[in-house]
């Protein structure tokens, strides 16, 4: 049945009256005088927890199987004396229908599925007291906890719970043709998918990318969900069976198994392929490949109706067993191998299992306490009868934690050679799986996507070959066409619209393998000119991290100055900033949140203002010579909003870039322009600014809005390049990061080819750094032609000064209540105290710990150095300063990411001062302790050993500013009690190494191992103990003289008003300087 065939089965109903009947058959084989009704409750709509939104949401298959019905909330009842079906829908909800529009109509759903009667829940239970009126000896046949409290079975004398589950999944077994059809269409898309899979083999950075490439042309093709979350493991991650990060990157790996199918309306798709990522298998990989390929085809050519699944699964292994043997893995005779079940150390499941709308569907009959371990994973015992659906899926897996124990058991490692085992751990894993519906006298493949080795390494190199920067040649768009490969050619679906223009830049795009969905159009931002009904510049998408945009896109052509309207600016009121009610409360909400001030609407116009002026006058979107191009994505004003202030660039050229390439910021002096060429050519670059991305991350990275407008510029450099340009091809795309050594002037960036910045090969366009923080010296380097963008950032600054002082305000404002106090009210004693102040010296004793305490507090505590593994940290005697190190943070939730994935539990902090963050990096032995919540009982609040890092965290997306936090891992097991939201102390006791971001899972757990036993042994000594420790910090506290004491007060002042965010109204601090330098270069850049 090829496509068409199974479009027109589809236009009818789903057969739900039919499978109902075979069910009725089934029961009464089990209760020859089965009478009554059968009942069955879709699935419920559930929320949430601690949210408003539902939860995804998963039709039961029984319901289905009966109904065809894909809704919620529903019921159905079927009259076994009568054969008639009736299906209940949920009443109108008037609320509901504001949010989501009408439901289904009870004539809409009649027409749709194949029931007889439609009628609305609220009718239940009186439809029911009706049937049981009328057979009063009859029996309600239902699912065990899948019928509702409020349900009454009146007038039904018996209840039977047990017979129809097992009766529906008998009946699954074996499909009919719309079942089929189903199966055709998800296996048909999912094949596509696939496709699509494999034409990022070469471009992609990282395993998520094929499950990226996989889900979107199956959603493009009307798929709605997944039949299974998608297995992408490349390298030696293939081993593990249902893999579940997928997201290793992929350097280094030989291979990538994908094992995804979609699911059409419930009826699932399972389909797994292994491909070389380099488009040509290593030696020893194709040869298990070949292997593998060779136990699915004779597998496959043996099925029929009444064939016994045992006996297939074990001619599986003896193909496999001659693979091993040939390739030298496996030594010795094959029949004693396969006596001894040394075979499953290499194929350690089953063959494979029924498919249909489960993907491990029912009626199998496993037995998984088979103490036979060839067959103790086998999900389909017995013989399979015609119009079944299995799937048959081989394999060979070199995973060392199924391997060694072999390896070490005398029975089975006379069997192995380890010498030549070790050559293909890297092979990691080889699957190939295809559905196979089962005939009277055979079988047919169900799936159509390549599987011969030659087929699969001509198709992924086909991809390799293509060009990332300029559109596929029409040879190329075979490759493109997903009926390239099939047998016979099946038709695709009908798209819902003709296929949009794409851009040819993005390299994961070059080989499309069928149109990608039209682009979501681009929303427009709000901005001063806007306002008065100009045109608003599109906004780029690099957010900084609290989710602002740094920098916009120029998208379209700026208008005149004349296009604007004439009337003042007058941006709308601001709200006033609701006040808190105490210190703690404000540096809480500073510290945790720092939110931008709420009535900035002023200061967001005026900055409006003068970027459209920026935009108009120095626009210039890209500057070339003979061999670079640089181009700016952003406007030519980049407003100072701190350390993720940025500017994103790509740098193209005729021959890649240097490996040793830098990047430099260079102020433009009175000379202009001309002047800073000149001071390039010359190599004066004393003044220079290294500013060379830190981070390479991979163009996943980057927000789809964000590589839109880039490769929107791209199209435009191409449409104007002539003569030499047009040979320059994208190379590198760098968001950098503007320190705040770069004061407020004209800059541009310049490429070089080494570490010096001696040899200069090209610059950017010019723009503009800005802050509120003005004065006559930042007009330097502006011109004639730049003096009204001069005026428009006055204006700003001028607006965003009151708006920081007015939000700086409410920080003095709290200040002052509080002192108030501590401040004599008596005017006289205040006189006297203010002379004593003056007159004894305190006063400038305050000054001068102010102005220490300025300098050096962001600097590292801690030489960084790492300890060698499991040694013993410090004396004795106790722990040295700066240790014990005391702060306290409050426990908020996290990803998850490191308990699911690696088992350990940990508790991220927030809260905590920057003065603890930025100066405390690295991994430590410590103390912890969670202070109980009140009026509770028996809660541990015990000291207990703790590792904690300082650091970002392992799986945080590539930033502009990579930020320090806090995560604490207790030794200790509290059972499932959760800290949210509970006050936690620390006392740092010493440093265990700098943090590895970069390792591996499996070497950060053997790090985390050794970091245990080091901090359980470190922290058992009688000095290094929390009470110990706790006495001795007091004992420090109270021995501090006056100085050490003012030292101490000045810094918690500094610290509170260094929480303040003026950067968000472009206001420069001491603070922020002084932070700036702690993050480094920072910046990303990605390949292109």
């Amino acid at each position: 049945m090829v496509a068409e065939d199974y479009e027109a089965v589809l236009k009818g109903k789903y057969p739900g009256k039919d499978h109902a009947k075979r069910v009725v058959d089934l029961i009464r084989k089990d209760v020859p005088d089965a009478n009554g009704i059968l009942y069955l409750e879709s699935q419920v709509t559930r929320m949430m927890e601690d949210s408003d939104e539902p939860e995804p949401f998963r039709q039961r298959r029984y319901f289905y199987y009966l109904t065809g019905c894909n809704l919620p909330d529903c019921a159905f009842v079927y009259d076994i004396q009568s054969a008639k079906s009736t299906l209940f829908i949920p009443p109108i909800n008037p609320d509901d229908v504001i949010w989501s529009g009408l439901p289904v109509s009870i004539d809409e759903a009649l027409a749709q599925y194949d029931v007889d009667e439609v009628k609305l829940t609220t009718e239940l239970n009186a439809t029911l007291a009706h049937l049981g009126s009328e057979n009063p000896k009859s029996s309600a046949f239902a699912i065990a906890n899948q019928v509702s409290d409020h349900v009454s079975f009146i007038g039904l004398d018996n209840k039977n719970f047990n017979v129809l589950k097992t009766a529906i999944e008998t009946s699954r077994v074996v499909k009919d043709e719309f079942e089929i059809a189903m199966l055709r269409k998800a296996n048909y898309i999912s094949g596509i998918g696939h496709r699509a899979a494999f034409a990022r083999a070469k471009t992609a950075k990282n395993e998520q990318e094929f499950e990226a490439a996989f889900k979107e042309r199956c959603y493009s093709y009307g798929i709605k969900k997944m039949s299974y979350d998608p297995i992408a493991a490349a390298g030696r991650a293939a081993a593990t069976l249902h893999y579940v990060p997928n997201n290793a990157p992929l350097e280094g790996k030989l291979n990538l198994l994908l094992d995804a199918g979609g699911e059409w309306n419930n009826y699932a798709a399972d389909i797994t392929r292994t491909f070389p990522l380099s488009g040509k298998f290593s030696k020893e990989s194709r040869h298990i490949y070949e292997t593998v390929l060779k136990m699915q085809k004779e597998c496959i050519s043996v099925l029929k109706e009444g064939v016994v699944w045992d006996d297939v699964h074990l001619l599986a292994h003896k193909i496999a067993i001659d693979g091993l043997l040939e390739a030298g893995v496996l030594k010795g005779d094959k029949d004693e191998i396969l006596k001894a079940r040394t075979s499953a150390a290499f194929l350690p499941h089953g063959l494979g299992h029924y498919l249909g709308m489960d993907t491990h569907d029912t009626g199998g009959n496993p037995n998984f306490g088979d103490k036979d371990k060839l067959f103790r994973y086998l999900r389909v015992r017995g013989t399979l009868p015609s119009g079944s659906v299995v799937t048959v899926e081989p394999g060979i897996y070199f995973c060392k934690f199924i391997i060694d124990p072999y390896l070490e058991d005398p029975v089975h490692s006379k069997f192995i050679d380890k010498d030549v085992l070790d050559k293909y751990w890297d092979v990691g894993g080889v699957r190939i799986e295809d559905n196979i519906l089962i005939t009277k006298t055979g079988s047919e493949n169900l799936t159509d996507v390549p599987r011969e080795a030659d087929e699969m390494e001509a198709l992924v190199s086909a991809m390799t070959k293509m060009n990332p920067y300029f559109p596929p040649t029409p040879d190329a768009e075979k490759w493109s066409d997903p009926n390239y490969y099939t047998r016979p050619a099946p038709v695709a679906p009908p798209t819902p619209s003709p296929p949009p223009e794409y851009s040819a830049y993005r390299p994961e795009f070059g080989a499309g393998l069928a149109p990608p969905p039209p682009p979501r159009p681009l929303r427009p931002v709000r901005s001063a000119t806007n306002l008065t009904g100009a045109h608003a510049p599109q906004q780029s998408g690099f957010l900084d991290p609290r989710g602002n945009y740094q920098v916009d896109f120029v998208v379209d052509e700026i208008p005149s100055p004349t296009s604007l309207s004439p009337a003042p600016l007058s941006p709308a009121p601001s709200n006033e900033i609701r006040r808190v009610k105490s210190s703690s409360a404000l540096s809480a909400r500073l510290d945790a949140q720092e939110d931008k001030p709420k009535d900035s609407s002023k200061w967001k116009a005026a900055l409006g203002e003068a970027q459209y002026f920026a935009g108009g006058l120095i626009s210039h979107p890209a500057e070339s010579n003979k061999h670079f191009s640089i181009i700016r994505h952003s406007h030519a004003l980049i407003w100072y909003r701190g350390p993720a202030t940025s500017v994103p660039i790509t740098i193209l050229s005729d021959e890649p870039l240097p490996p040793t390439r830098t990047v430099w910021l260079q102020q433009k002096g009175y000379s202009g322009n001309m002047g800073m060429t000149l001071k390039a050519m010359m190599r004066t670059t004393g003044t220079w600014i290294d500013v060379t991305p830190a981070t390479k991350t991979g163009v996943e990275h980057i927000a789809e809005a964000e590589e839109r407008g880039i490769q929107r510029d791209f199209k435009r450099f191409v449409k104007k390049a002539s003569g030499r340009m047009k040979k320059h091809l994208p190379r590198e795309t760098h968001i950098i990061r503007i320190p705040a050594a770069a004061t407020d002037g004209y800059f541009r960036l310049v490429l070089c080819s080494n570490a010096d910045g001696k040899k200069v090969l090209c610059g950017s366009p010019v723009f503009r750094i800005a802050s509120t923080s003005t004065d006559v010296s930042t007009v330097r380097g502006s011109s004639l032609s730049t003096m009204p963008l001069e005026m428009g950032i006055k204006v700003a600054s001028t607006i965003g000064s009151q708006v920081a002082k007015k939000y700086t305000g409410v920080a003095g404002a709290v200040v002052e209540q509080g002192a108030k106090r501590l401040t004599p009210a008596n005017a006289t004693i205040k006189k006297v105290a203010t002379k004593a102040y003056h007159g004894s010296g305190i006063g400038n004793a305050v000054s001068e710990s102010w102005k220490n305490g300025k300098a050096g507090r962001y600097d590292p505590l801690i030489s960084g150095e790492a300890m060698e593994p499991l040694t013993i940290l410090g004396s004795d005697e106790g722990p040295e300063a700066p240790f014990p190190f005391k702060f306290a943070g409050k426990v908020v939730r996290g990803t998850g990411i490191a308990t699911r994935e690696l088992g350990i539990p940990t508790a991220n902090l927030s809260e905590v001062g920057d003065e603890v963050k930025m100066r405390m990096g690295g991994v430590f032995a410590a103390w912890a302790r969670v202070l109980p919540p009140k009026e509770s009982e028996d809660f541990d609040d015990d000291w207990h050993e703790a590792i904690v890092t300082i650091a970002p965290l392992r799986n945080a997306p590539p930033g502009v500013v990579l930020r320090n936090k806090v995560t604490v891992h207790i030794l200790h097991d509290f059972s499932d009690t959760l800290f949210f939201d509970l006050r936690m102390k620390i006392m740092l006791m010493g440093h265990l190494h700098p943090s590895s971001p970069n390792l591996s899972n499996e070497a950060f757990l053997e790090e985390h191992t050794r970091d245990v036993m080091t901090t359980t042994a470190s922290l058992g000594r009688e000095n290094w103990g929390p009470e110990v420790s706790v006495s001795a910090v007091r004992a420090v506290k109270s021995e501090k003289g006056f100085k050490e004491r003012l030292g101490d007060a000045t810094g918690m002042v500094q610290s509170q008003m260094d929480r303040i965010p003026k950067h968000w109204v472009g206001v420069r601090s001491e603070a922020g300087v002084l932070r700036d330098h702690v993050y480094g270069n920072g910046g990303l850049w990605v390949e292109r």
